[in-house]
């Protein structure tokens, strides 16, 4: 059951939040060149690797045929994660150099002499988000055909994946048109920008991790059953016997022991027949 909620993905994602949480603050509109792109070159690529996880869990739940294939290759679920999630951090972090060196922040003199980096309020800035915005409807896809998983434990998991994606489908959807509007203040802009990973990491704390927390602290007992039922039946049907047979009848035998033995003097045979019966023959061990 603890490898079915993915730990490996659940302290990535940790550590992934508390940074997206820690760059959220700083990307306040600044007056600071450095700061200001490095703020947006490091919640961009936090927030491609929370959508990448998202969408290596729900091809891990979903047991994809390709995952399957890199199994076959690096053997262990927690390798092929972390391959995927560096493929999609060094795509995105590639693409944020290409729009750092193509457009490279400046900073902008209003005219009541306040200044701000241009970043926080030019719209190629969306750029940055094409390839989190395309994880995310991979995401989406693979957790539908998760939710046709035989074990609950994993379907919950889809669903609340699943909810989570709705969540972040919904968040761009009102955010970035906003960022089109062309008569709206610079500081509110780059507060929507701001918005942008702040929100995204709330609903993954509450879709991703939360559940996970509730499963493995309150449901243990039922999700531990359930996984031993369908391990069992799964062995027991590969021809596994046993598997089945060490897993049912020695712990139903040993569960027997444990009751108290029959009185010996309910068993006995009553020395005189009762009334009106007839009298049975004895006879040894020999059958004489």
């Amino acid at each position: 059951m603890v490898r079915a909620s993915t730990p490996d993905l659940c302290f990535f994602m940790v550590l992934n939040l508390c940074c997206m949480f820690a760059v959220s603050v700083i990307m306040l509109p600044s007056s600071s060149l450095g700061m200001c792109a490095s703020a947006w070159c490091l919640s961009t690529v936090l927030l491609c690797q929370t959508h990448a996880l998202f969408l290596v869990k729900a091809v891990r739940l979903a047991r994809a045929p390709f995952f399957v294939r890199l199994l076959s290759v690096v053997h262990t679920p927690a390798k092929a994660s972390l391959l995927l999630c560096a493929g999609f951090l060094l795509l995105q972090s590639l693409v944020t150099t290409m729009w750092i060196l193509l457009r490279p922040p400046v900073i902008v003199r209003t005219p009541s002499g306040h200044r701000y980096c241009s970043s926080n309020s030019e719209v190629q800035t969306i750029v940055l988000l094409l390839i989190p915005l395309i994880l995310l409807l991979l995401t989406f896809c693979f957790q539908k055909i998760a939710g046709r998983n035989r074990l609950l434990f994993q379907v919950r998991q889809a669903r609340q994946g699943l909810a989570g994606s709705l969540c972040f489908i919904v968040n761009y959807a009102v955010l970035l048109p906003l960022i089109f509007i062309e008569d709206q203040d610079q500081t509110v802009r780059a507060i929507i920008f701001m918005c942008i990973p702040l929100l995204t990491a709330y609903v993954a704390f509450v879709t991703m991790l939360l559940p996970v927390i509730w499963e493995l602290a309150f449901h243990a007992a039922v999700n531990q059953h359930e996984y031993v039922a369908r391990e069992r039946s799964r062995q027991f049907r590969e021809g596994n016997v046993m598997y089945y047979v060490d897993a049912i009848v020695l712990r139903r035998h040993r569960t027997s022991t444990t009751t108290s033995p029959p009185d010996k003097k309910k068993l006995a045979r009553p020395s005189k027949s009762a009334p009106g019966s007839v009298p049975r023959r004895s006879t040894d061990a020999s059958g004489i």
